[in-house]
């Protein structure tokens, strides 16, 4: 029996122990958030530039999203992120000017990586129709791929505003 409960022991410590150095520690989500604070503009089209402006609010970020050409705005829409502590990821309503309101999840999946879903297909994020994966290249360049169906339709690269 006292040969039993050993054995027994050393399988737990040995599970423990590779276990423990499999398992990578969880991005801390509210910390890497921190990083879009600021402007950020991209020219997504001949003439048409995009700007992010995100300020902090409490746990979060607010953020006000402008679409520019000819020095005249044609496109807003505004958003507040908000940790979820259940799903570790940040939940954030947006709504565009003149259309109904759409609700995102995103999360860091690693220090420079993230990803932007629509909140319904939460569930299943792998099945997710629109999916926005961005990687921060370095603190003032942030690239953001757009795949439709898993196929990726566009590529864009920001650039922050000192």
């Amino acid at each position: 029996m006292k040969s039993l409960t050993t054995s027994i022991a050393a399988i737990l410590l040995i599970s423990a122990v590779s276990n423990s150095q499999t398992s990578r520690p969880k991005p801390d989500q509210v910390e890497l958030m921190k990083k879009f604070i600021g402007t950020w503009t991209c020219t997504t089209g001949k003439d048409t530039t995009a700007l992010w402006e995100f300020t902090p609010f409490g746990t979060g970020l607010e953020c006000h999203v402008s679409y520019v050409t000819d020095a005249k705005v044609f496109g807003e829409m505004k958003a507040l992120y908000g940790y979820d502590r259940q799903y570790d990821k940040y939940i954030a309503p947006g709504m565009v000017k003149g259309k109904d309101m759409e609700i995102f999840a995103i999360w860091f999946t690693g220090e420079k990586s993230y990803e932007i879903i629509f909140f319904r297909d939460i569930s299943d994020p792998d099945s997710a129709t629109v999916r926005n994966l961005g990687s921060f290249e370095s603190p003032d360049t942030l690239l953001v791929t757009t795949f439709v169906n898993k196929k990726p339709v566009r590529t864009l690269s920001y650039s922050r505003n000192r």
